[in-house]
C-alpha cells in the first residue's frame, strides 16, 4: 500500500477489506466480520451510505408476473440472464 500511495495510487484503504459485488438485484458485502455472525459490518464498508432516513412509498408496476415500472418510471431489465 505505501509503494502504491508513493507511485500516486491513492484509494479508500479502509474499503479494500471489504469484497463488494454488484449484481442486477441487489449489493452484497463481505469482510471479516461476516466469517463470523459475531459482529455486524461497519457502515463505512458499504459502497454507499444512506442518503434518507424514515419511510417511503414505492410503488411497482407488475406485467405478465415481471416488474416493469418502479414509482412510473419504467425500467428495462435484460432479456437474458446467464446462471
Amino acid at each position: 500500500m505505501d509503494y502504491l500511495a508513493k507511485n500516486g495510487v491513492h484509494y479508500s484503504w479502509e474499503k479494500a477489506q471489504y469484497s463488494i459485488n454488484k449484481g442486477l438485484w441487489g449489493t452484497s458485502v463481505g469482510g471479516k466480520e461476516t466469517l463470523t455472525s459475531g459482529q455486524p459490518l461497519p457502515s463505512e464498508a458499504y459502497p454507499s451510505q444512506l442518503q434518507k432516513n424514515g419511510e417511503e412509498k414505492v410503488t411497482v408496476r407488475i406485467q405478465k408476473g415481471e416488474l416493469v415500472a418502479v414509482n412510473g418510471k419504467l425500467i428495462s431489465l435484460p432479456t437474458t440472464l446467464w446462471f
